[in-house]
């Protein structure tokens, strides 16, 4: 397989693996053109922002192994590492440039 089509092929698996981390929630605001922002905070409740609308404490909730594995996965996508050291991770979501932080 060349070098281009195994990239390719890594990185789309990269985005189903976080795009299946996210929840139905969370997919759903990202695809929505009026979500400004979304924030999962440590007690595990997610705040979906959105225009004209505003900030929105949503009925989901985002586990913490649910939420390390997301942060896992984009610092991976990013090139870089993520620990208790280090937890804080700036990138754009691969495939559609969103950023997270």
């Amino acid at each position: 397989m060349p070098a281009n089509a195994q990239k390719q092929e890594t990185d789309e698996r990269h985005i189903t693996m976080l795009r299946t981390a996210f929840s139905s929630v969370i997919r759903d605001a990202l695809s929505e053109p009026d979500t400004i922002e979304i924030m999962a905070n440590p007690d595990g409740s997610v705040w979906i922002e959105r225009f004209g609308t505003g900030l929105v404490l949503s009925e989901h909730r985002l586990g913490p192994s649910d939420r390390e594995r997301v942060i896992r996965l984009v610092a991976s996508g990013a090139g870089e590492t993520v620990s208790h050291t280090s937890p804080i991770v700036s990138a754009e979501l691969p495939g559609s440039g969103e950023r997270f932080e």
